[in-house]
């Protein structure tokens, strides 16, 4: 609550006080229950944006150091298996499947509490974004747009099931349009932005051209080279300078060429080495969201000749 000094006569001033007294602040705290990785990020998602919408960002609690009344605009998040306030006071989030979510506001000793819950912590997590959504989010696959104000308009329940059981996306290297260009920053919004519109899949695809699948023999990297810039044919291209960009928008790049950063290093073999790191660490992240991952590649040549078998193989266990 914000102090504000003015010279009015006594009696105005009084109810003044008490009218921005009265106003309550928006969930103060989030009271979570025993939570995986992808619903503690799940959790900094939703305190960044209420933040981002112009309120304080709320404080996580547990809920076994959360010893007093809940407050006005609280937010209970988990699930039913893990949060004894959900099972308390949302008792039908006990019928939820894992990927199910549940979103609701109940009255509890005069005041608002909102119930942000999944049958799993999978669902937990699209319930964070359902919750967002009512609040005047949306949620794109390359971007989002973020309400002026922070105010959740819900029915008295929420819940959402998934249609498909596999919503994901193929994202596809060999265009600098696409993943080719990704540096780790680029993928790790592409999945932030795969979870927020409720996918729980994102698998790559690797030509044999392409670092991903390359695998390491007597000190050389076989079956896979670097990736390419702009300064390379790609598919048919003409190699351009970013200066010769139109309109001037070479100025919008900070390298001569436009590309992935590893594009810049002068060894191959330390190039495929550097992609291959950022593609691990693209895998991980996405798995700490709870996404499933995937990488696919091909089998180049006569499967029935036994040097081609063996090469499969390796690229397997690399």
């Amino acid at each position: 609550m914000k102090t504000i000094l003015f010279e009015f006569p006594k009696g105005f001033a009084l109810l003044l006080l008490f009218a921005l007294a009265a106003a309550p602040a928006f969930s103060r705290t989030i009271i979570t229950g025993t939570l995986s990785q992808p619903e503690q990020m799940a959790v900094r998602e939703l305190q960044r944006f209420i933040a981002e919408a112009g309120e304080a960002a709320p404080v996580s609690v547990p809920f076994d150091r959360f010893d007093v009344p809940l407050e006005d605009g609280s937010i209970v998040f988990g699930s039913y298996g893990t949060n004894p306030l959900i099972r308390k006071y949302a008792p039908s989030a006990a019928g939820l499947g894992p990927e199910e979510s549940l979103v609701c506001e109940k009255d509890i000793g005069g005041r608002r509490v909102f119930f942000v819950c999944g049958g799993a912590p999978r669902g937990a997590v699209y319930a964070v974004y359902s919750f967002l959504r009512s609040a005047g989010y949306c949620f794109f696959i390359d971007s989002y747009q973020a309400p002026e104000t922070f105010s959740p308009r819900l029915p008295r329940a929420a819940r959402e099931k998934p249609v498909f059981a596999k919503r994901g996306l193929l994202p596809w290297h060999n265009f600098l349009d696409g993943p080719t260009a990704w540096d780790p920053e680029d993928y790790r919004a592409y999945i932030d932005d795969l979870v927020r519109t409720g996918g729980n899949i994102v698998a790559f695809h690797t030509y044999d051209s392409e670092p991903f699948a390359a695998y390491k023999e007597n000190g050389r990297y076989l079956m896979g080279s670097r990736l390419l810039s702009s300064a390379s044919s790609v598919w048919g291209t003409v190699p351009a300078p970013a200066s010769g960009f139109a309109f001037g928008t070479g100025r919008l790049f900070d390298t001569e060429y436009f590309g992935a950063q590893t594009t810049l290093i002068p060894d191959a073999d330390r190039a495929v080495e550097a992609e291959q790191k950022v593609m691990r660490d693209a895998l991980s992240y996405a798995r700490a969201r709870g996404l499933e991952t995937c990488l696919g590649f091909e089998i180049s040549g006569d499967p029935t000749r036994p040097e081609i078998r063996d090469g499969f193989i390796k690229r397997i266990n690399a």
